[in-house]
């Protein structure tokens, strides 16, 4: 929090490409959640959410990585070698979110 107590300006932006299927996926897990909760919701709330999930398990992340040992990212031409690299740096990041315990 800034001195006078609010939350911090949102001013920085990250870009993401999806592909027209996971655009699509993650459009319905949004409006899935909303309805759910009976609440407006957009993407960027559960990207922000994630990424506080992200975060708090950034030590167990970093734990897990030093124990997976080196890995090389493929070039982007490759997308079945881009897509396995980053599964298996999911399964670090879901091992690592899972050792650090719930979110408070």
């Amino acid at each position: 929090k800034n001195v006078k107590g609010l939350a911090p300006k949102l001013d920085q932006e990250k870009r993401i490409l999806f592909t027209i299927s996971e655009s699509q996926a993650m459009d319905r897990l949004v409006v899935s959640l909303a309805t759910r909760l009976n609440c407006h919701l957009k993407l960027s709330h559960v990207l922000r959410s994630v990424t506080a999930l992200l975060l708090h398990a950034e030590g167990e992340i970093d734990k897990r990585a030093g124990e997976a040992g080196s890995f090389s990212r493929p070039p982007n031409g490759n997308a079945q070698a881009l897509q396995d690299f980053e599964r298996e740096i999911g399964k670090i990041i879901a091992a690592g979110i899972r050792d650090a315990g719930p979110l408070r």
